[in-house]
């Protein structure tokens, strides 16, 4: 048996808590998902102490002690060693690999005979001068480099001189939710009837939480339902180095404001799901870091991704993302927060516009679409990698099913939810007509199933006049006369009768359906099938 090509994560890895460890977690989980069994993903997990290693799943099959110079060269000679790892994919942040701002890097990638990629996530401007000893000579190692922002290509560019061929922007990844309203979330959180803004993540003092807390007792005069949720545990090492005196202060600033009815700290590591169920509770995101320098920030990406309008100081990531989809404020400016926490507070019209905006703009960024773009980039240098072993995700008639009512399916959705305001067309319910026949026919015979296709093929029965197939119908199940009359019919009529033709000799479909499909087929042809236009004949010799 053919064993799998590997592609091996350098970074750090949960159990072990941070922003990185669940970036590569997440970007290994995708590369599975899509593309195993052909192409299978290791990990080399960087360690912050040899005294204390986190007990790791399967996919660790190698620990580097981050201060220990030996455990990179022996990793190295290890994945040399491996003919099934074809590329090393680098997780890079400055505080993982120890030595002084990640020296210790060097190390491996001195003794590495593999292609390898290294995704920056922090992108600094104007380093100090040693700091940029010691980055410029790794970025000159490896074949490419992945960043998350236009930002941070142009100063790679600008400021390191390097080769613009050499940098891919892939974005930061997300999961996927269903766009909802924050209604049901709240609920279920038992906060409802309550406005609610949030601010997730490690905490740390660059998160530039006591200037959201500090403009909390104006904002509650105009929204005394107000509530601010501060989710997230605070980052292990700042709880190794100095305690919670970051939460401590936060605390303090609480009591004193006296608004602690008005602000929850959820002082703990949510995992994903949990997380994504605060994020769709609230009104609004606030990302109010103090860090002029930061590149990109997971929280946000996820915050966008479940449609929710953000607020944001503008560092760069914020810079190209948040313009449609919320408002920027200046670093550490409590009248600038303040107003525009104000403005989305008291407009829900413009809430809904920028949750949408933010909701659509990051459709691409969905982690399984985010593991395509890493592979590209990985085919680039390394042999045996190829976007042809990946496959397809399951069946999931879940969309189909919401847009349907007992007429047809409704010609065009408002993200996850059906828009009736336009009607339906026998365009749509031909092919939904096909695609279910075909998702019947593969096996799947629930009964919502079978009832979808007795009310697309009842759709196109319905459609059937004495001059052929219509295709509008208004919102009331009538025919829309005047965009029958104004648009050809062709299409939607060779369409239906590909459809129906489709149904009928479809041996897995009970034969009552079959038997009606060729009689609606049959009583079509008896009117006129002179196409005109190339897509109807097509679609008629099918």
């Amino acid at each position: 048996m053919t064993k799998p090509t590997k592609v091996l994560f350098l970074g750090t890895y949960p159990p072990r808590r941070c922003g990185i460890a669940t970036f590569t977690y997440d970007l290994a989980q995708a590369f599975d998902t899509v593309f195993a069994p052909a192409i299978k993903t290791v990990v080399a997990a960087m360690n912050y102490s040899a005294l204390k290693k986190p007990r790791y799943s399967s996919r660790v099959i190698l620990e580097i002690d981050q201060d220990n110079v030996e455990d990179y060269k022996i990793a190295a000679k290890k994945i040399n060693a491996d003919s099934n790892i074809k590329l090393v994919s680098i997780q890079h942040e400055f505080g993982i690999f120890g030595g002084e701002f990640g020296s210790n890097l060097k190390y491996f990638l001195d003794e590495l005979k593999k292609p390898a990629v290294m995704t920056l996530h922090t992108v600094l401007p104007d380093p100090k001068p040693v700091m940029e000893a010691f980055i410029r000579p790794l970025l000159g190692r490896v074949s490419y480099i992945v960043v998350m922002s236009k930002n941070s290509k142009e100063i790679l560019i600008s400021r390191y001189g390097i080769n613009p061929r050499k940098i891919f922007i892939i974005d930061h990844g997300i999961h996927p939710v269903e766009f909802e309203p924050s209604e049901k979330f709240k609920k279920a959180l038992g906060i409802q009837n309550r406005r609610v803004i949030s601010t997730f993540g490690l905490l740390n003092s660059g998160k530039g939480i006591e200037y959201v807390l500090d403009v909390i007792p104006e904002l509650i005069r105009a929204f005394p339902d107000l509530l601010y949720l501060v989710i997230g545990a605070t980052h292990p090492l700042v709880l190794k180095n100095e305690g919670e005196k970051y939460r401590n202060f936060l605390l303090e600033k609480v009591s004193q404001l006296k608004i602690q009815k008005h602000v929850r700290f959820y002082n703990r590591y949510l995992e994903v799901g949990r997380l994504l169920k605060f994020l769709q509770a609230s009104d609004i995101y606030i990302a109010p870091s103090i860090n002029a320098d930061q590149a990109v920030s997971g929280t946000l990406s996820y915050a966008m991704g479940t449609g929710r309008p953000v607020i944001s100081t503008p560092f760069a990531q914020a810079r190209e993302d948040v313009e449609e989809a919320g408002l920027l404020v200046n670093f550490q400016d409590r009248n600038s927060l303040k107003k525009a926490t104000e403005r989305l507070l008291g407009d829900p019209n413009l809430r809904e516009v920028m949750g949408k905006k933010a909701y659509f703009n990051t459709r691409h960024m969905v982690w399984h679409n985010v593991a395509l773009s890493y592979l590209k980039v990985f085919m680039k240098c390394a042999l045996g990698l190829s976007v042809d072993n990946r496959h397809l995700p399951k069946f999931n008639l879940k969309h189909l099913n919401k847009l349907t009512d007992r007429f047809g399916i409704f010609q065009f959705a408002d993200l996850s939810h059906k828009n009736p305001d336009f009607g339906y067309t026998l365009d749509d319910n031909a092919r939904a007509l096909a695609i279910v026949a075909k998702y019947y026919s593969a096996g799947i015979r629930k009964k919502s199933i079978f009832r979808l296709i007795n009310i697309y093929l009842s759709f196109v029965e319905n459609a059937l006049g004495l001059n052929g197939f219509l295709n509008y119908f208004d919102k009331n199940c009538e025919p829309d006369n005047a965009a029958n009359t104004k648009d050809s019919m062709e299409d939607a009529n060779a369409r239906a009768l590909w459809a129906l033709m489709q149904l009928s000799v479809t041996r897995a479909i009970p034969v009552e359906l079959r038997r009606k499909a060729r009689q609606i087929y049959k009583r079509r042809l008896k009117i006129d099938v002179h196409f005109k236009h190339i897509r109807p004949k097509a679609f008629y010799l099918k």
